[in-house]
């Protein structure tokens, strides 16, 4: 997990405000994955150890089912087995435990967390779109020098921040 801070923040440093290349944003985008992934699994990884430590059983004496070792709500008899200030502890994070399973499952299984390649300051965003638009009506024509030309004014209002998420559509 510390490696994969280390590598975000020496590929992207947060002052940074140069717009990094693709392949710059694509290795953060790996190592930023990694690590979300991973402290989620380090949340389960600490459950099995407890049970393992405490041979905490099922109702039946058997050993628990790995989907029951956890420590969300749902995981009641891992749970039952902590102190009553460590329960109490871990009901107060019922809200985070429901979205980072959901966070979890939203990012392992539909679209993986990404690094915002820009950002564009919203009274800029009609020029933005304006020259967008240019780029694609000259690239049309073939005038590949209006093209390059409308690129260079449209980047300059562009900003990077590093920022990162996991679908275009979330707010």
């Amino acid at each position: 997990l510390y490696q994969c801070i280390e590598s975000v923040f020496e590929l992207i440093p947060p002052e940074a405000d140069v717009i990094p290349d693709r392949e710059v944003r694509l290795r953060g985008t790996v190592f930023i994955q990694s690590f979300v992934l991973n402290a989620f699994g380090f949340v389960d990884n600490l459950a099995h150890v407890w049970v393992a430590e405490r041979k905490v059983r099922g109702g039946n004496g058997r050993p628990l089912d790995r989907l029951l070792i956890g420590l969300r709500p749902k995981n009641a008899a891992v749970r039952a087995t902590l102190s009553p200030e460590g329960q109490a502890d871990l009901a107060a994070f019922d809200k985070w435990f429901a979205y980072l399973t959901d966070f979890r499952d939203h990012l392992a299984h539909r679209i993986p967390l990404y690094i915002i390649p820009f950002v564009v300051a919203p009274e800029d965003d009609v020029e933005h779109e304006r020259l967008s638009a240019g780029v694609m009506a000259a690239i049309k024509r073939g005038d590949t020098d209006e093209a390059v030309a409308l690129k260079v004014q449209r980047r300059r209002l562009e900003h990077f921040r590093p920022w990162m998420k996991s679908s275009i559509h979330d707010p």
